[in-house]
């Protein structure tokens, strides 16, 4: 699952990921279509997130990643979390809350799109080394 911003610039990195992601093997998830009329955005998300191996956040300028964030973490240890965030840019300002939790792996900065393949490529290699 890739969880982050969808302005137009940061849904291009999102796509970038999961195009990534999908060449590595994996079934990536955006949650960017429209939610289930029977179900709120933070019960949608994380269901999503009990099928995922692992999520990717990208926790640049966020909006509702926090709050789905806390959700996720505080109730899914088996759920790595692989937070990165575009160089000159800080998590918000309570993301210490999650950042002890020990399946949260340590933020990753990148630089631009280019980045972000061998950021991703070295997190998930630890995750699938750690099972």
């Amino acid at each position: 699952m890739i969880l982050g911003r969808f302005t137009p610039e940061r849904k291009e990195k999102l796509e970038y990921t999961k195009n990534l992601l999908r060449n590595l093997g994996f079934a990536p998830i955006i949650f960017d279509f429209e939610n289930p009329s029977n179900r709120s955005t933070l019960e949608t998300i994380t269901t999503l997130a009990r099928l995922s191996k692992f999520i990717v956040a990208d926790i640049t300028d966020p909006k509702s990643i926090p709050q789905e964030l806390v959700t996720i973490v505080e109730s899914m240890p088996s759920v790595k979390v692989i937070p990165i965030i575009e160089k000159g840019f800080e998590p918000w300002g309570m993301y210490d809350h999650i950042s002890k939790y020990p399946w949260v792996l340590p933020v990753i900065e990148y630089n631009g799109k280019d980045e972000i393949d061998d950021i991703l490529l070295k997190q998930i290699y630890k995750i699938e080394n750690s099972c």
